[in-house]
């Protein structure tokens, strides 16, 4: 099934896609599958970038979202490479093009993060 064409800045909407699966890569133990899906809902286009990595605590999920805000795991390092300005982006551009955010989590068992954008 063809996903329906959507108004849309290309370059940005790309480095959306691009951070959430940098992150899913990033975020989860080597040989694991990261996938990405689209579903198609009444007013827009669901993409949905899964992975089987160390998932969210409850108490950060909500943060996540938030410039600067960084996941600290047990045992681990805050990762110097991570700004903890992705995910802000992504929000901040979904939004900018009328779209929603969403993270569905578990501790241990991955992360599912998803955007939507109207379609046309």
């Amino acid at each position: 099934q063809r996903v329906p064409p959507v108004a849309a800045d290309k370059s940005l909407i790309t480095q959306v896609l691009k951070n959430l699966v940098n992150n899913a890569i990033k975020y989860s133990p080597e040989k694991t599958t990261v996938t990405v899906s689209t579903a198609l809902e009444a007013q827009s286009v669901r993409v949905c970038v899964e992975d089987r990595g160390f998932g969210i605590p409850p108490e950060s999920k909500d943060r996540v979202w938030e410039k600067f805000f960084r996941v600290v795991r047990e045992g681990q390092e805050k990762d110097e490479e991570s700004t903890g300005l992705g995910l802000s982006f992504v929000r901040e551009v979904v939004e900018q093009h009328g779209g929603s955010v969403a993270v569905d989590s578990e501790e241990g068992r991955g992360s599912k993060f998803s955007f939507t954008l109207p379609r046309l």
